[in-house]
C-alpha cells in the first residue's frame, strides 16, 4: 500500500535544487512563524514540539509528518488542541511536516467530476509546511550563534548540473537511476513542488502556489493539479486516464478539446453528442438553471436541463440556408436574408405557409399560392375577425358570414365608382320584370349549417338562367341582385306612374256622370234609370283597373 504522507519539496534553483530544512540542535526555544501568511506558530524543544494555530474559526487540523526510510505519521485534532509530539518517537534524520486547517464554513466537496476525489488539503482550507530535525534523540533547533547544520547544502553562487537530476527519498543513490530523458525527476510516493512567495512589501504579489501529482490518502485520485495554497483552491486539474489532447492549444491559438487538430478558435470533439453546459448555481444567492448546447446527428439544440431537460431551440441537419434569419433592424426572415418586413416568409417553387396550431383546437393557416392568397381554419372552426379585441364578423364553417356591430352600425361598402367601370349598356327594365316574376322563389337552409337555419331567395342557377350575371351558376353576386331589384322597382315605379295616369282620368269622368246623374235625376225616372245604370258601368270598370293595379305590385 502506498505511504501517506503530504511531503512539499522545495525547488531551490531553476534546476531543482531541493534543500531540507536541517536545523541545528539546542536546548533553546524556538517559535517558527514569524511569516504574515503563517497559520500556525510552531515551537520547538528539545524534546517536544507543539503546534498552536494562529487562525480562530477552525472546526479541526491535521498533522502530517514524513521522514527517512518510508516514515510517516498523521492524526486528526479537534479545534481547540494544540499538536504536540515527542523527540522518543523519532529516530535522527531530517523531517517534514504539514498542518491543514479546516475552517468552519469550509463545505464538503460537490460530485463534480472536476474535484471528485481531490485531496482535503487542497480545497477550503489552510495548510502550512515546514522542517526539523533529529539528532541524537533530541529534536534540532537553529543555532543561536547563525549559520546552517552540516547536512545543509548551501551554494554562494549559481549552480549548474550538467547531467539529470533527481529531488526525492527513493532517488537511488548507488548511480543505478536511469534517467532515460527525465532533466529533473522528483521521487517518492508523494510529489509536490511548491512556489513560495515570501514578498513582504505591501502591493506586491506574494501568493504561494504547488504543482500537485495526486492525493496523498489512500484510495485518493490520481491528477496533475496547479493549487492555489494561499488561496486554498485549485484552478487547474487533469484528472489521470484523460484522453489524449483532451485539451490542446495550437501554435495559432486555437483550443481543442478532444482534438489535436482545432479548425476554429474552439473546437470540440466527441463520439457521442458534443456538447457545452453552461451552469449557474447559487454561489451569489441566484436561482440555479443549467443549460446545455448539443449537436449530434439528429439535432442541434439547446436543452433546459434544469427544467425536465426540454428543448425549446433544435435544428435539423441539412436545414437550407437562411432557415431563420434576424438582421440588425430587428426584421426576421425565415428562408430569405433580406426581410422587406417585420417578419417575411419565403420560399421557391413552393406553397409559403405560417400556421397558429392549438393541439386541441383551431388551426389558422396563411398561404401564398403561385396564384392567390389563403387565410382561413384548417380544420372544422369558423373565423373570426376582430376590431378593438371584439369580434365583429364571423364566417362560418358552412360559409355563412355575420356581421356584429351595434344598430344602425352594419354595412356593407362595395366599390361602386363609375371611375372604375367601362362597357355600359341600357337595359329592358320590363324584361328584367317579367324574368323575375318567372324565377322561382323558396325557403331553404345550407346542408352543412349547424343549426339549420332558413333562408329565402333564388337557386344560383336559377339566377344565371335568367340573367346570365355574375361568375358562374353556382354564386348570386349581391351587386347583381340589387341591380336586378333596382331595374324590376324601377319598372313597377313606371307602370304605377301609368296607372295613376288613367285613375286620375277615370276620377274625372266619374265625376262629370256624377254631375250629369244630379241633372238628369230632376226630370224623369227613365232617365235617372239610365243614368245609374252608367255609373254602375264606370264603378266596375274602375274596380277592375284597381284590382289589376294591386296584382301588378304583388309581382
Amino acid at each position: 500500500m502506498k505511504n501517506n504522507k503530504a511531503t512539499r519539496a522545495w525547488l531551490i534553483t531553476i534546476v531543482g535544487l531541493v534543500a531540507l530544512l536541517v536545523l541545528q540542535a539546542t536546548s533553546t526555544v524556538v517559535a517558527q512563524g514569524a511569516n504574515p501568511n503563517d497559520i500556525v506558530e510552531v515551537t520547538i524543544q528539545s524534546s517536544s514540539i507543539m503546534w498552536t494555530p494562529l487562525v480562530g474559526d477552525i472546526r479541526g487540523m491535521t498533522l502530517t509528518i514524513t521522514g527517512p526510510d518510508g516514515f510517516y505519521f498523521r492524526e486528526e485534532y479537534a479545534a481547540s488542541a494544540r499538536p504536540t509530539i515527542s523527540s522518543g518517537n523519532f529516530g535522527d534524520g531530517a523531517y517534514i511536516y504539514e498542518v491543514v486547517l479546516l475552517p468552519i464554513d469550509s463545505q464538503p466537496a460537490t460530485d463534480d467530476q472536476s474535484l471528485r476525489g481531490l485531496d482535503s488539503s487542497l480545497k477550503n482550507t489552510m495548510t502550512q509546511f515546514g522542517a526539523f530535525s533529529v539528532l541524537g534523540g533530541a529534536f534540532v533547533t537553529p543555532s543561536t550563534e547563525g549559520g546552517v547544520t552540516p547536512l545543509d547544502v548551501v551554494h554562494a553562487d549559481d549552480v549548474i548540473t550538467t547531467g539529470s537530476l533527481c529531488v526525492g527519498f527513493d532517488c537511488l543513490t548507488d548511480g543505478t537511476e536511469n534517467f532515460g530523458f527525465d532533466t529533473i525527476r522528483l521521487k517518492e510516493n508523494n510529489t509536490r513542488i511548491a512556489f513560495d512567495d515570501t514578498s513582504l512589501t505591501a502591493g506586491f504579489p506574494a501568493n504561494d502556489w504547488n504543482i500537485v501529482a495526486n492525493d496523498s490518502s489512500s484510495g485518493g485520485a490520481n491528477y496533475l493539479a496547479f493549487a492555489d495554497i494561499t488561496g486554498g483552491k485549485v484552478p487547474f486539474m487533469v484528472m489521470a486516464g484523460a484522453p489524449t489532447n483532451s485539451l490542446f492549444v495550437s501554435g495559432t491559438g486555437r483550443l481543442g478539446v478532444g482534438t489535436g487538430v482545432p479548425t476554429l478558435t474552439v473546437h470540440a470533439v466527441a463520439g457521442d453528442s458534443p456538447g457545452l453546459r453552461l451552469e449557474q448555481n447559487n454561489t451569489y444567492g441566484w436561482t440555479p438553471q443549467t443549460w446545455d448546447i448539443v449537436g449530434n446527428e439528429s439535432n442541434f439544440f439547446i436543452r433546459d436541463t434544469t427544467n425536465g431537460s426540454k428543448l425549446p431551440f433544435r435544428i435539423q441537419p441539412s436545414a437550407p440556408t437562411n432557415s431563420l434569419t434576424i438582421k440588425s433592424d430587428g426584421k426576421v426572415g425565415v428562408g430569405t436574408w433580406s426581410p422587406a418586413f417585420d417578419m417575411e416568409i419565403e420560399r421557391t417553387g413552393l406553397n409559403t405557409s405560417f400556421g397558429l396550431q392549438r393541439t386541441d383546437g383551431a388551426l389558422l393557416k396563411l398561404i401564398a399560392s403561385n396564384s392567390r392568397g389563403i387565410v382561413g381554419t384548417h380544420n372544422n372552426y369558423p373565423l373570426e375577425f376582430w376590431v378593438k379585441n371584439t369580434p365583429k364578423m364571423t364566417l362560418a364553417t358552412s360559409g355563412a358570414l355575420t356581421v356584429l356591430g351595434p344598430v344602425n352600425a352594419t354595412a356593407f361598402n362595395v366599390t361602386s365608382d363609375r371611375n372604375v367601370k367601362e362597357n355600359f349598356a341600357p337595359i329592358d327594365r320590363a324584361s328584367v320584370l317579367e324574368r323575375l316574376s318567372l324565377m322561382p322563389i323558396s325557403t331553404w337552409n345550407f346542408i352543412e349549417s349547424d343549426n339549420k337555419v332558413t333562408h329565402l331567395g333564388p337557386m344560383a342557377q336559377d339566377f344565371y338562367a335568367a340573367f346570365g350575371l355574375g361568375m358562374d351558376e353556382k354564386h348570386i353576386s349581391t351587386i347583381d341582385a340589387d341591380g336586378v331589384a333596382f331595374a324590376a322597382i324601377q319598372e313597377l315605379n313606371a307602370e304605377n306612374t301609368s296607372l295613376r295616369v288613367q285613375i286620375d282620368d277615370l276620377t274625372k269622368r266619374l265625376s262629370a256622370l256624377e254631375s250629369n246623374r244630379a241633372a238628369l235625376s230632376a226630370q224623369s225616372n227613365p232617365m235617372i234609370f239610365a243614368v245609374v245604370l252608367l255609373v254602375c258601368m264606370n264603378l266596375v270598370l274602375i274596380a277592375a283597373l284597381l284590382w289589376s293595379t294591386r296584382k301588378i305590385r304583388s309581382v
